[in-house]
């Protein structure tokens, strides 16, 4: 809400803050897997100070806190899924703050098809985790579709 200017009510983006962070938990708390992902997802933000509003800080903490309190870690996912994020997401904000938003090797990157869609597959078709796979191509291709909704009608100018 808050970076991209929009307002739909007194307080939502301590509502969408929340509401992010208890999904996250409740993600957490239904695979160990998921969890990971979630949790690497999480950490690679902080990694590259992405956390930059009050919202995504109370997201981040109720993730964290969940998994601290609910999940444990598998080194190898969290290492291969973490990894992937901080890489080709860093490569993803240098690109566009480097080379510009209208670079087409920004257009490529921006969609997230290495790290939500590419590794993801990569490592479900190794560990036979598919739930992995479905669970990062869901949520990037949600939230592709919400940006680029937002977008088409004019809400959202910084693609």
């Amino acid at each position: 809400m808050n970076e991209h200017g929009l307002y739909l009510f007194y307080g939502d983006k301590l509502f969408f803050g929340l509401l992010w962070g208890v999904l996250g938990a409740v993600l957490i708390l239904a695979d160990n897997g998921v969890a990971n992902v979630v949790f690497a997802m999480v950490l690679a933000f902080i990694v590259q100070m992405r956390i930059d509003h009050l919202n995504h800080a109370i997201a981040a903490v109720i993730v964290i806190l969940a998994f601290a309190i609910a999940a444990s870690v598998h080194t190898p996912t969290f290492v291969v899924f973490f990894t992937s994020f901080v890489i080709f997401g860093g490569l993803r904000a240098y690109i566009g703050d480097v080379r510009g938003r209208y670079d087409l090797l920004y257009r490529f990157s921006e969609p997230g098809w290495a790290h939500y869609y590419i590794v993801p597959f990569a490592w479900s078709l190794y560990s036979g985790a598919w739930i992995l796979f479905g669970f990062t191509a869901t949520y990037r291709t949600a939230y592709n579709a919400a940006k680029y909704g937002l977008y088409l009608k004019g809400y959202y100018s910084k693609l």
